[in-house]
């Protein structure tokens, strides 16, 4: 211990310039800059979390939106489907009507037809 005593004894004193304001200024420049770029990235979640619900609000609205088209293509299609139908209903009542009257109407042949009374028919048979 003597030893360490001597050599503590023999270096002169240094003195200590005051570098404490030094310190301090870099010191909050520094703590400065680590909140700045804390803060910010708090900012951008803070503004993540109220657009939040503003997305979350665009995307019920767009699912809403393509079930409203999907809504209007089935009608669409299901009203399609029903002039089909009735188109059909038609030609078919018109297809029933069509083969009755080829049964009754009179040929261009035979003056003579269903229309005109037997006693005329008669008549320009005789007149022949």
């Amino acid at each position: 211990m003597e030893l360490e005593d001597e050599f503590v004894m023999s270096m002169p004193a240094q003195k200590i310039r005051p570098v404490r304001e030094q310190y301090e200024k870099m010191t909050d420049s520094l703590y400065k800059k680590r909140l700045q770029q804390r803060l910010k990235p708090q900012k951008e979640v803070l503004m993540e979390k109220k657009l939040a619900k503003f997305r979350r609000y665009r995307e019920q609205q767009e699912k809403n939106v393509q079930l409203q088209k999907r809504e209007m293509e089935l009608q669409e299609k299901e009203i399609k489907e029903q002039k089909r139908r009735a188109e059909l209903n038609k030609l078919q009542r018109n297809a029933g009507f069509m083969d009755c009257l080829l049964y009754t109407s009179p040929s261009p042949r035979d003056s003579c037809a269903s229309r005109m009374p037997s006693s005329a028919c008669k008549k320009k048979k005789k007149k022949k």
